[in-house]
């Protein structure tokens, strides 16, 4: 290398580094970001602007990097910290494999990431950067999520090859590792793993959230991403179908061998002083799951339809051969039924009175054979039983009101119906 290039190289560093502190000083919560990119000087006829990989090292050439400004640059510093934040990659991966397209994708993040800094009066490069309002005629606007904006480009080029548009920067936006990325565990600028890399993120949504707590304006999307990383909102029905069928598998078990608890030879191990434990062998059974159904005056009659919807779900994961047992209950239990079919507007709904779950939680337990799963759906303003009833059942409550969460058992496995109107 000779003397010039050295002494552009080095011009290049610290230009990248004077970006870096431009940067922070606009957006000072995502700090821990900015500094976590690894900078590696590459090839312009390679990288003729910036790139990060999927282990966060921002590759960079350093002759666009010494025709911008550093106020210029911070922008595409903000620009490819957002490729991190937003987890490009990852979505991407996440998408229907069928014909992926990481350009197209590109594309569309970059569109979705220069709208909040555009909203944001970042200065930009010489180099003009792709806005929603160059595909605006196939169909994408700035409503649209990434994965719609996509799989909306996808069908238009299809029908319009002669229209491509395409972006690469690195496959930090996904797709595989590109020709001029660094190997994960080079010596000189080893990748962040992916743990290392989710505690960013966790730094970076938590300053986020802070800093708008203090009043700070945020940009939407910034502030939208953090909230979601920290406090996601879960689907209620796959967390109650995840918990359900988690049940079941424990309950009918298959044939294989669990850790859960000991063998009963692990006696006879004890006793000749060794030290290994054997585990014991899951036996499959027929599940019994009841359904403890809260009908007491507080229960609307919506909410008693999105019940008994609920019982077609956990039929369906049960099995209707097996069936269910339904126990509608209020401040006692009335007709117990067992339910062989989806048709759950057989179930006599009898109620209207006060409530304690805590009754039919019981007498759930009187139901031969055993009942082996309780279900409760109920709005949660209830008693429910003090101590844990003796045997190795599992209790799901499903509640309809967040607030009455703290009062459920911690030995029952809570699921929230969020968008439940009551």
């Amino acid at each position: 290398m000779s003397a010039i290039d050295v002494e552009k190289s080095h011009a290049a560093k610290l230009r990248i580094m004077a970006a870096r502190i431009l940067a922070q000083a606009r957006w000072p919560y995502v700090s821990t970001l900015l500094y976590s990119l690894k900078l590696v000087e590459s090839d312009p006829q390679e990288i003729p602007t910036m790139a990060v990989d999927t282990g966060w090292r921002l590759y960079y050439s350093p002759d666009f990097v010494m025709s911008e400004s550093a106020e210029a640059l911070a922008t595409v510093l903000l620009h490819e910290c957002m490729h991190c934040m937003f987890e490009h990659g990852r979505r991407f991966e996440a998408l229907p494999i069928a014909g992926k397209r990481n350009t197209i994708w590109n594309y569309a993040g970059d569109c979705a990431i220069n709208q909040v800094l555009d909203d944001a009066h970042m200065p930009w490069t010489e180099v003009t950067p792709v806005r929603y309002v160059n595909i605006e005629h196939q169909g994408v606007d700035r409503t649209m999520p990434t994965e719609v904006a996509y799989s909306v480009m996808v069908a238009y080029q299809l029908e319009h090859p002669e229209d491509e548009q395409d972006s690469d920067c690195g496959s930090v936006s996904g797709g595989a590792r590109r020709q001029y990325e660094l190997d994960p565990d080079d010596s000189d600028s080893p990748a962040n793993t992916i743990n290392q890399q989710d505690n960013i993120l966790d730094s970076v949504s938590s300053a986020i959230i802070s800093a708008q707590n203090d009043g700070e304006d945020i940009p939407d999307a910034l502030a939208r991403i953090a909230r979601d990383r920290l406090e996601p909102t879960l689907d209620w029905k796959k967390l109650l179908a995840f918990n359900l069928r988690s049940a079941v598998s424990n309950v009918a078990g298959r044939r294989d061998y669990t850790y859960a608890r000991p063998s009963r030879r692990q006696g006879a191990i004890n006793a000749a002083g060794l030290k290994f434990i054997l585990p014991a062998m899951r036996q499959p059974q027929p599940p019994c799951v009841a359904i403890v159904l809260d009908t007491s005056g507080s229960i609307s009659d919506d909410t008693l339809d999105v019940y008994l919807s609920e019982i077609r779900g956990i039929m369906n994961a049960v099995g209707i051969s097996s069936g269910v047992w339904v126990l509608p209950c209020d401040s006692k239990v009335h007709e117990v039924e067992k339910i062989r079919s989806f048709d759950v507007t057989k179930v006599r709904i009898k109620g209207g009175g006060g409530t304690d779950m805590s009754v039919g939680i019981h007498e759930a337990l009187r139901i031969r054979p055993r009942a082996n799963i309780v279900v409760t759906l109920t709005d949660g303003a209830t008693p429910w039983p003090e101590t844990k009833p003796v045997g190795s059942i599992i209790y799901l409550a499903v509640l309809t009101t967040k607030s009455f969460a703290s009062y459920v058992p911690q030995w029952m496995t809570t699921v929230i119906m969020e968008d439940v109107s009551v």
